[in-house]
């Protein structure tokens, strides 16, 4: 399969960029065999003409919009997430300076009020038992081990190498069609099990990682957002007609504001996408001392 308009940057350019004056891929070519190899270096990214948009008026209608502070669009999302690194930059320096971390006063209400998030669906009610792991070949072991939840990992675990990360995409979209399989040199063959697997949440790369493969309008483009629109435009319909739905893990959150924003991608992917809002369901973890803050 040729890494082109047919396959996942197909996906990428309809989906995430649509937008874009110009949008930008390093070649790959995937081989019937699931193998890859380069076709270029790093300096000779070509062009790829991105597939028509969506119509407007295709859109389906929200019970909430955006808000003015963080729009969400194609052609400010990547900015808006560089904004959001600057401000990490500048909370670091005042920390370095001597100021010290505290509740804000913007988030007084918040943090005050009675509040609740909508009902969770069934399948997230037990999360008693989780496991995690690389989104290889061992997720059938995951999928099958019986644990009310699998973390499929996008980050840490998965070497973020251009080909872990499509390979990665490729399996989860194989996952939910029972298709990925694996067999060893040994001859051991491993597959999906009939009845009922582990319940997905995908994990993105933090908002901290670029995505230097793809480019838009010469910039590198989010790994954040590259992982998260690949997995919804490819699965989100899927999971809902499987009986889940689009489940997320975001990591390395550091602060409201961040939170906010993946919530508005979020509410604006299930516009472009036309599922019901509030699909998407996200736990956000809390791993930095501002993230709880």
């Amino acid at each position: 399969m040729d890494w082109g308009e047919q396959s996942i940057a197909g996906a990428v350019s309809r989906y995430i960029l649509h937008k874009s004056s110009t949008l930008c891929v390093f070649p790959y070519r995937f081989q019937g065999d699931g193998s890859s190899s380069t076709q270029s270096e790093d300096k000779n990214l070509c062009p790829l003409k991105s597939l028509a948009p969506p119509s407007p008026d295709s859109l389906s209608p929200s019970p909430q919009k955006p808000s003015n502070s963080l729009r969400i669009s194609t052609a400010n999302s990547i900015p808006v997430a560089k904004e959001l690194l600057g401000r990490r930059h500048q909370f670091h320096d005042e920390i370095q300076s001597g100021k010290r971390p505290t509740f804000l006063e913007e988030t007084r209400a918040a943090r005050a009020g009675d509040w609740q998030i909508a009902p969770l669906p069934d399948n997230l009610q037990n999360r008693r038992s989780e496991i995690t792991g690389p989104v290889r070949k061992m997720m059938i072991n995951a999928l099958n081990s019986g644990a009310c939840v699998f973390m499929a990992d996008l980050e840490d675990s998965n070497t973020p190498h251009w080909h872990n990360q499509i390979q990665g995409q490729i399996n989860l979209r194989g996952a939910y069609d029972c298709s990925i399989s694996f067999t060893n040199p040994e001859g051991n063959h491993y597959a999906l099990k009939d009845g009922r697997l582990a319940v997905m949440l995908i994990r993105p790369h933090g908002l901290h990682m670029e995505e230097k493969h793809l480019l838009v309008e010469g910039e590198s483009s989010s790994g954040s957002l590259l992982d998260v629109g690949l997995y919804l435009f490819h699965n989100a319909q899927r999971a809902l007609d499987a009986g889940t739905g689009p489940y997320f893990y975001l990591p390395k959150i550091e602060g409201h504001l961040e939170a906010r924003w993946f919530n508005e991608v979020f509410t604006w992917s299930e516009q472009r996408l036309g599922i019901p809002h509030g699909s998407i369901k996200a736990t956000v973890l809390i791993e930095t001392i501002t993230g709880g803050v």
